[in-house]
């Protein structure tokens, strides 16, 4: 994520803005604090092929395709990762 000063930011809004826009985050730093940051609203359709393209995202050596469960998702209460990791390895048996 790229920093930006507050004074910058302000001069350039118009193409931080566009930026945001296509994907880009950014954080506005005023002297030695961080006090804003700008995010788009929703992903690029493109945000993706654009971490493969950085390199920061490599694509699956297979595909993979998650099935409908009725245990929790990961992040929400009662999820188990010892039971997912399970679920996962019976799936590719």
């Amino acid at each position: 994520m790229e920093t930006v000063t507050g004074h910058e930011f302000e001069q350039r809004l118009s193409e931080y803005l566009r930026r945001a826009e296509a994907g880009e985050s950014f954080v506005v730093v005023v002297g030695d604090r961080s006090v804003a940051m700008l995010v788009p609203t929703s992903p690029s359709p493109n945000w993706l092929d654009e971490l493969f393209r950085r390199g920061e995202l490599l694509p699956p050596e297979r595909p993979y395709a998650r099935v409908s469960r009725t245990e929790p998702l990961p992040g929400t209460p009662g999820f188990s990762a010892s039971a997912e990791l399970e679920w996962q390895r019976e799936e590719r048996l």
